[in-house]
């Protein structure tokens, strides 16, 4: 094997043992609605509401 071939068995070699020492990361929670309200520096009640998701 020349030595590029066995510098890329090296790598491959190298990412499979890096992933499996991973630890899994967890899934997002799913989006959940929200109310944007813009700040009133008199703190007036806000006319309206946008929606939007977290």
């Amino acid at each position: 094997m020349n030595r590029s071939g066995s510098r890329a068995v090296l790598l491959v070699g190298t990412a499979l043992v890096l992933s499996a020492c991973h630890p899994k990361e967890a899934a997002s929670p799913a989006p959940r609605p929200v109310v944007a309200l813009p700040a009133h520096a008199d703190g007036a009640p806000a006319v309206a509401t946008l929606p939007g998701e977290v």
